[in-house]
Formats: C-alpha cells, sequence, structure tokens
C-alpha cells in the first residue's frame, strides 16, 4: 500500500470498480457532474493500480472559412 493513499482497494476490486464506473459514464442518463465525479475517481483508481488513464482527445468540427 502507498504512503499517500489512506484507503486501500485490491486490484482486481479496483479493476471491477473502473469497469462499472466506465459503464455508467457512456450512458446519456447521467447528469455532467456526477460524471465529472465519476471520471475523477476512476482516475484515482487506475492511479492506485498504475494503469495510465486513456487518453482523451477531443474533435472539434471544422471552422468554416471566412469568404
Amino acid at each position: 500500500m502507498r504512503e499517500s493513499c489512506p484507503w486501500f482497494m485490491p486490484q482486481d476490486e479496483a479493476r471491477s470498480m473502473i469497469q462499472l464506473i466506465e459503464a455508467k459514464i457512456c450512458t446519456s442518463e447521467i447528469e455532467v457532474r456526477h460524471r465529472d465525479a465519476l471520471v475523477r475517481l476512476r482516475s484515482v483508481l487506475e492511479e492506485q493500480i498504475g494503469i495510465e488513464p486513456p487518453v482523451v482527445v477531443a474533435i472539434e468540427p471544422p471552422v468554416a472559412a471566412a469568404a
């Protein structure tokens, strides 16, 4: 267990929790503030068990050129 982590979750349980969090994040029924909290929790769990967080790339729509 790490010194900086005041709690501990076994790796297999953390992986299961991350999968549940991912499923909930992907639903359209979730409020933005709850989604943000789940994303942060997922990040903490991934850090705890040493998983590199997924890279999220925002794709912006093309900007129309001024005529």
